[in-house]
């Protein structure tokens, strides 16, 4: 190889900065969603304030949804722009994208995308 030279490095940091932000600037879009985790916890005993809600809809929610959703996996989110929740969390769908990846509400001012293979359709009340 040839000798080191530090003006050959420095093309080769900037262009590794280059295809790092643009790998950075991807979107959920570009990423399958993720398959179910392989075991089912066990079963969680039923929240009073999980109970509240299968009747009622809840104040935070969005005044416009396509559907309200149960968590059927509890899932972590990997980027920024992505949603946590707990197994048997009421989520709000408020767009569901051709990927198979959705966009919700989860709680007040907690919105983001999430794999539409972590839910189930709780009722056939949707807010739109």
């Amino acid at each position: 190889p040839p000798p080191f030279s530090g003006g050959d490095m420095m093309g080769r940091d900037d262009t590794l900065r280059r295809n790092d932000r643009a790998n950075r600037r991807r979107s959920t879009a570009d990423l399958p969603p993720p398959g179910p985790p392989p075991e089912e916890p066990p079963p969680r005993p039923p929240s009073p304030v999980e109970d509240y809600y299968e009747e009622e809809t809840p104040p935070w929610a969005p005044e416009q949804y396509i559907e309200r959703v149960k968590a059927i996996y509890a899932y972590e989110k990997v980027r920024h722009d992505e949603l946590s929740f707990e197994e048997d969390a009421l989520i709000f769908v408020t767009r569901k994208n051709a990927d198979g990846w959705y966009e919700g509400v989860v709680e007040p001012g907690i919105t983001g995308v999430f794999p539409g293979n972590y839910v189930e359709c709780e009722a056939d009340t949707s807010g739109v």
